[in-house]
């Protein structure tokens, strides 16, 4: 079904302007009159609560507020307004709005004390707070407090005083409706003060203060010192109380309350007392019992006295009186409503009265005339009587015919009975009391009847009769003290109904479909009537659907029904019916619906329904809808692989029309054929594909479902992304490609030139071919198959194989260079060759060429390869490697090269390490002025004949037959010095010091100059330059003086000896003798040194001076 709408608005021109809640069942609603607009429509929905029916109004267009009745209290509603041009929605606007709370009535009230009062009320749906009212009843006062609880204190009230009370259930939208009134009244407070006087010692009398309104006081006496003990309690209407019995010196503490009317106790006010020692004091007191009309007369003894008499007398002067011998005595026959002084007589020789007097009231008589007065509203009773003489008080007690009693206490003639229920009946009798201290009434009156307004009715309910009818049926419990029932009903057209009964039902007729009814009920009987309570919301039965159509929808065996909105309807059903009474169904909370899963060719009557989950409507009308003809049976199909070309065959279930057959593939390709007779065939299928093929009739008004499908493969496509790689190392050809659609298996074929083919066969994507010869290119294809369907052959591929081993693999070797040649045959298959040379650690050197030949360079000295060719192909695949061929490199420079020179024979020994792949080893010294070498084939030799002075520089070389290898890093030799040439010496006769000198041969040598004497001592000088001197030298001596040369490693041979003969030595023992006549002296030689030279010298002392001559 469709659904259209020539303008929506969602606009703030329709706004609601306000809304608000009147009481628990209704809300106001006003909006702006809207421009163009024939009619409006008012929908109310309870937010988040579907199965609550919701609130519909049609309105005029000149309308603009409405109160809706029939809601529910406390409930949140979605209000939805809503602007018709006549069919057509102009404008919607939305607002949510909340209506007040249901009454909460009162349970329990009570005062707490003279100023406050406790209180407890009902729960109510929906309300967020409460708020109470406490007002006085005769008097102005208003307090009010709000809580959120369900109960609650008012403090600051005034004492004993008459309060009514209620409260109001509260939320957002406002307050609820007033609940019941309940009247309490304060306690009465205490007496402003309390005073204790010491009677005797062991009585006292209690004194205080009257309090306006008491009519009774309650004092209590508590023993300080004995925690846990009750404390003893009077009840009296007097102002003043004896206690007697005390114990001596005792702390006591003396309470006295006010008590009101139900006899109910206010706070107290205290006073402290402490016994006295016992002492003999006069005292008189009387006991009178109101039961037996007498009172017992008591006094304390006095020393002497024999007898007592005790006289009352009365106001009119009559006197009663007994007699004992003892301290107390019962004077009896005492009259109602009199008052009595006691004196006492101690009686002896002679006749003595008290001055003091003791005196006491008797009970009042019954009053007279007692009335009572009942208000309704409140269920208040004043019962009321004649004044009585000598009355303290009274007590008026009400009894309920469930035997339930209620006193009040009073110093008036009349009381307030507050805390009566409703719907029952009442006694009240009522008593004069005497204000003694035995609370003596006078008997009660004969009792007076009256009965309360009826309670609420409960459990109201109100629901169509039967679901068939115009009629509403309201049922509700009895209620206590009920005669009769008046039940209206309000709705939102204008209409209210109303039913009256002295039972617990009524019905209301007339009443109008689809319609939610705010319900009222009050209860009466002969006197009174209950407040109109709110009861449950009534919904009529829905309305029957209305301006229904009807659309079928051929291809889905559906039809679609739309209709208008039904009042009061939650959830409407449309249904479909056969002629056979079977039913197909659908359900909405929407205007329309369609009903699916229809059978095919039939022709079903259809209606609609709405329900409200408590009554169904009746059908709408019936429409008759025709469904779409039933699909093609039996449908199948066949390949013809060939042709590449589908047939396809069914069987029509009715007569008439054409067929059309429809093959879709995976990809959402659909192709077709058309037939009026039962077959149709489609040529030029997609390969690879599995089509899912179906036939449906075509009929004038409407088509048939597709039929069951079936499904046929297509030819499989031909395989793609053929590759063939082959395993370098065994040959084998692994072909692969991509899985074909529709293949099943696979035919890989591979064959070279003209020579015969080699299959594999798999349903896998790949496959092994073996056996195939090296060097060679082969050609690949494949084919895919399912069943007996094959593809076409796939894209042609061509595969190298391994190119075969090379052959013919030799080697050359040039000196000094570190590289080989290797040359090899031409290899088939072969695209490039990689000549390897390997160690015997499996270090390696290689060379790479296109031709047969190529050069390994950088080798290692002293290593034997082995040197073998590999072929490569341009599909990265190589083959075997050749047959190796061993390579000798030539040998390394000798290393641990060492040399040592033997100075005194002028030979150097030489020493080396083997060199691997080394036949002999070359020695040579050479030196600026001579070379010597040694050729052996050990690690070492000694060339002897070396030059003295000379600087050698050693190295060495291996060699093997053709090459040598580079000569060792040389190392320096010196051999010894020659012998010093050119050698001189210089003496200084005078200090026979010697400077011997040379011709230096070498700048760095050192030279050591010796000088040796017959006697066998040497003295020396050295230098590193030509000359050198000594001091010391012996006078007279001849010197052999001499000069080495060293090098620091070794001494040269001494220089050719060169004689020196020091100055001779001074003559020792001389002596001179004159030669007379000669002048001249003479000597002999002395012993001692003399040179070989010695030189004789004569001086000649002349004026003291010598002289040579």
């Amino acid at each position: 079904m469709s659904k259209s709408h020539s303008l929506l608005l969602f606009s703030t021109d329709c706004d609601i302007t306000s809304i608000t809640s009147p009481s628990a069942s209704n809300l106001y609603i006003k909006w702006t009159s809207f421009p163009g607009a024939t009619n409006y429509a008012l929908d109310l929905r309870v937010v988040n609560n579907p199965a609550i029916s919701p609130v519909t109004l049609d309105l005029t267009a000149t309308t603009t507020e409405r109160l809706v009745q029939g809601l529910r209290p406390g409930s949140q509603y979605q209000v939805t307004f809503k602007v018709y041009q006549f069919y057509y929605v102009l404008c919607i606007s939305y607002k949510i709005a909340l209506t007040v709370p249901a009454a909460s009535q009162l349970t329990f009230a009570r005062a707490a004390s003279s100023t406050s009062a406790s209180f407890q009320w009902t729960n109510v749906s929906g309300a967020d707070s409460y708020v109470l009212m406490v007002e006085g009843t005769f008097h102005s006062e208003h307090r009010n407090l709000t809580f959120s609880t369900l109960s609650g204190d008012m403090p600051g009230l005034q004492p004993a005083s008459t309060y009514s009370c209620y409260v109001y259930s509260s939320n957002a939208a406002g307050l609820g409706t007033k609940s019941n009134v309940k009247t309490i009244n304060t306690l009465v407070p205490p007496p402003a003060s309390v005073t204790v006087a010491m009677v005797s010692n062991s009585a006292v009398r209690v004194t205080w203060p009257s309090v306006s309104g008491v009519v009774l006081y309650q004092v209590s006496l508590v023993e300080n010192n004995r925690i846990g003990v009750a404390p003893l309690a009077w009840n009296t209407s007097a102002l003043a109380l004896n206690i007697p019995n005390l114990k001596p010196c005792t702390n006591y503490t003396v309470r006295v309350s006010s008590m009101n009317m139900f006899l109910q106790p206010g706070e107290p006010v205290t006073a402290s007392y402490a016994s006295s020692p016992i002492t003999s004091v006069t005292s008189i007191s009387a006991d009178y019992s109101c039961s037996h009309a007498m009172a017992t007369v008591s006094w304390d003894s006095v020393p002497g006295a024999t007898s007592y008499r005790a006289v009352a007398t009365a106001r009119d002067g009559t006197t009663l009186s007994c007699q004992t011998a003892g301290t107390s005595c019962q004077i009896s026959a005492l009259g109602c409503g009199e008052q009595y002084t006691v004196r006492i007589a101690s009686v002896a020789e002679c006749e003595s009265v008290s001055n003091i007097s003791y005196t006491f009231e008797t009970a009042p008589c019954p009053p007279k005339n007692p009335e009572v007065y009942h208000e309704c509203l409140s269920n208040v009773v004043i019962f009321s009587w004649n004044a009585t003489n000598n009355t303290a008080y009274y007590i008026a007690m009400s009894v309920d015919a469930d035997g339930v009693t209620s006193e009040c206490l009073t110093l008036y003639n009349s009381c307030y009975f507050t805390q009566t229920e409703c719907g029952r009946s009442y006694n009240f009798t009522v008593t004069s009391v005497y204000a003694g201290t035995d609370s003596c009434s006078s008997g009660s009156t004969a009792p007076v009847t009256i009965s309360t307004a009826p309670c609420l009715p409960q459990s109201v309910t109100t629901s169509a009769m039967d679901c068939l009818s115009d009629t509403l049926i309201t049922r509700w419990d009895p209620a206590p003290g009920a005669l009769r029932y008046f039940v209206e009903a309000h709705g939102n057209h204008d209409d209210s109904y109303n039913c009256t009964s002295n039972g617990t039902s009524c019905a209301m007729t007339n009443v109008k479909c689809g319609q939610s009814l705010s319900v009222w009920i009050t209860a009466y009987n002969n006197r009174c009537a209950t407040d109109i309570m709110l009861a449950e919301v009534a919904e009529t039965v829905p309305c029957v659907p209305q301006q229904v159509s009807v659309s079928d929808t051929c291809g889905s065996f559906s039809v679609t029904l739309s209709w208008m909105t039904s009042n009061n309807a939650i959830l409407y059903t449309a249904k479909a019916v056969l002629p056979d009474s079977s039913i197909r169904s659908c359900y909405t909370k929407d205007t329309w619906c369609e009903i699916k899963d229809l059978q095919c060719g039939q022709t079903y009557e259809v209606f609609v329904m709405s329900t409200n989950f408590i009554c169904n409507s009746s059908d709408s009308q019936h429409f008759y809808a025709q469904t779409a003809p039933c699909a093609p049976v039996s449908v199948q199909a066949q390949m013809d692989c060939q042709l590449n070309t589908a047939t396809v065959h069914w069987l029509g279930q009715q007569a008439g029309g054409s067929y059309t057959a429809l093959l879709a593939d995976g990809d959402g390709g659909v192709l077709n054929c058309s037939t009026s007779s039962n077959n149709c065939s489609v040529p030029n299928l997609r390969c690879g594909q599995t089509y899912n093929i179906t036939v449906l009739q075509n009929l004038t008004q409407c088509n048939s479902l597709p039929s069951t499908s079936v499904m046929m493969p297509s030819v499989p496509c031909a395989p793609q992304q053929v590759v063939g790689v082959v395993n370098c190392s065994t040959g084998v050809m692994s072909v692969g490609w991509n899985s074909s659609a529709g293949g099943v298996n696979y035919t890989a074929a591979v064959w070279s030139g003209s020579g015969a083919q080699v299959y594999c066969n798999t349903s896998d994507t790949h496959c092994n071919v073996g056996q195939l010869d090296c060097g060679k290119v082969y050609s690949v294809a494949v084919l895919a198959a399912r069943g007996t369907c094959q593809s076409p052959p796939s894209q042609l591929i061509t595969v190298e194989q391994v190119p075969c081993v090379p052959t013919g693999v030799s080697v050359s070797r040039g000196c000094g260079t570190g590289s080989v040649g290797v040359s090899w045959s031409f290899t088939a298959g072969a695209h490039s060759y990689t000549a390897l040379a390997v160690r015997s650690d499996g270090q390696s050197s290689q060379c790479t060429s296109a031709g047969t030949n190529c050069s390994i360079a950088n080798l290692t000295c002293g290593q034997v390869y082995s040197v073998g060719v590999v072929a490569s192909s341009n599909n990265n695949c190589s083959s075997q490697i050749s047959q190796t061929v061993l390579l000798h490199t030539e040998p390394c420079t000798p290393a641990g090269v060492s040399a040592l020179v033997n100075c005194s024979s002028s030979t150097a020994s030489l020493l080396w390490a083997l060199s691997p792949n080394a036949v002999h080893y070359t020695g040579t010294l050479r030196s600026s002025g001579d070379l010597k070498t040694c050729n052996v084939s050990a690690a070492g030799c000694q060339i002897s004949g070396l030059l003295c002075g000379q600087h050698y520089s050693f190295t060495v070389s291996a060699s093997d037959v053709s090459c040598s290898s580079t000569p060792s890093a040389p190392i320096q030799l010196d051999t010894a010095p020659c012998a010093t040439q050119n050698v001189s010496t210089t003496l200084a006769c005078g200090s026979n010091a010697l400077t011997v000198s040379w011709s230096l041969a070498a700048a760095s040598l050192s030279y050591v100059a010796s000088a040796v004497w017959s006697g066998g001592t040497a003295l020396s000088c050295s230098s590193q330059d030509t000359s050198c001197s000594m001091q010391g030298l012996q006078c007279g001596q001849r010197y052999n003086v001499t000069v080495t040369a060293s090098n620091g490693n070794c001494s040269g041979p001494a220089s050719p000896v060169t004689t020196v003969h020091t100055a001779p030595c001074v003559p020792q023992n001389v002596t001179g003798h004159a030669a007379c006549g000669s002048g001249y002296p003479w000597w002999r030689p002395g012993l001692g040194p003399w040179g070989p030279a010695a030189t004789l010298l004569l001086y000649q002392l002349q004026a003291g001076s010598l002289r040579s001559v």
